[in-house]
């Protein structure tokens, strides 16, 4: 069944249109304004230069810190803080955002350090730089495979209970696994959601036409009917009525985010002289493949010397479980409303 268009499914503001050159990201510019009655004078240059030492490819030594605030000051430019207040800025930073990195201890004793998984896709949510280029279904290509999303793993292998499982059709919340009531009265359960092929194709998972997709989502379930064909492909805009509404995601849409997972072992030494340390690095599976092999949207979770990889994937497996279990309480920018997040493996 046909849901939604994409822009009504997705988008509730202005979206960044396609045509537009800073495509996916958005084009307005955004302003940073002090809080009032905020505790730091001169806060927004105390945060931006808080900004600058913190840049995670850039490590500025102390003395290269002095010599930065020192440069400025020498040059006149006015309201440069001192480093005790960046620093002291930084605190407060880290107090209101929280610490991403936990201690883990392995069974066999061996302790490191890991980033916990739940911090890091909450905020890819609240960055426009990554939201509005994620695609929150899986896409209906064809036989054509571009993007992880084309995958016929994630349409209809991945088991419902963990694919995305609500779509927002007409103000109202929908979700899978659950019977619903279509305008003519009709039943239906979906299972999976998923943005539909081209209308020149054929809308079953094994379309040999055109592998241009539309921005109609679709749904993949049953019908609740006496039938020998076990699951159907129907349009969804005729959705009305839940008849069991989920009330475990107390009103909000839900998202699945599946990671993909990276294990290497690399040298701690700048030099020649192998130093073997084992990392694990994760990426969000929603954005698209242009992203993700970016630097940016590639997140360090975490690295030993002497912890086996076993013992490290088993800490990065509990961190995804004790994320799925729970769900992440996030905040969407791209629709300004709080969300639930439900991280998978990819």
């Amino acid at each position: 069944m046909i849901i939604a268009s994409e822009n009504e499914s997705e988008t509730d503001g202005n979206p960044t249109p396609k045509s537009c050159a800073t495509y996916p990201w958005p084009s307005f510019p955004v302003r940073l304004t002090p809080c009032p009655g905020y505790c730091f004078p001169n806060c927004l240059q105390l945060f931006f230069t808080h900004f600058l030492f913190s840049s995670a490819s850039l490590r500025f030594s102390e003395a290269q810190k002095h010599a930065i605030l020192g440069w400025a000051k020498a040059l006149k430019a006015p309201d440069v803080p001192s480093l005790y207040a960046v620093k002291k800025m930084g605190d407060r930073v880290e107090k209101l955002v929280g610490d991403p990195t936990v201690k883990i201890v392995s069974a066999s004793g061996n302790i490191f350090y890991m980033n916990k998984v739940h911090t890091a896709i909450a905020r890819d949510y609240a960055n426009p730089l990554t939201r509005f280029a994620m695609s929150d279904y899986a896409r209906d290509g064809g036989k054509g495979m571009s993007q992880v999303q084309n995958g016929k793993k994630m349409m209809v292998d991945v088991p419902s209970q963990v694919s995305s499982p609500a779509v927002r059709v007409n103000g109202q919340i929908f979700f899978s696994n659950e019977l619903l009531c279509c305008i003519d009265g009709s039943l239906f359960i979906p299972t999976h959601f998923h943005y539909g092929a081209d209308k020149k194709s054929s809308l079953s998972l094994d379309a040999t036409g055109s592998t241009h997709v539309s921005s109609e989502l679709h749904a993949l379930g049953h019908q609740v009917v006496i039938t020998e064909v076990p699951r159907v492909l129907s349009p969804l805009k005729e959705f009305s009525l839940s008849c069991a509404p989920s009330g475990w995601a107390n009103g909000r849409m839900v998202y699945a985010v599946p990671l993909i997972i990276f294990m290497d072992d690399v040298s701690g030494n700048v030099s020649k002289q192998w130093n073997k340390h084992h990392v694990i690095y994760m990426s969000n599976a929603n954005l698209p493949r242009e992203m993700i092999e970016k630097e940016f949207c590639i997140r360090f979770v975490t690295s030993s010397p002497h912890a086996t990889p076993m013992e490290l994937m088993a800490a990065m497996n509990d961190s995804i479980n004790n994320a799925a279990e729970t769900g992440v309480d996030a905040w969407d920018c791209k629709h300004n409303e709080e969300i639930l997040l439900c991280p998978l493996i990819r």
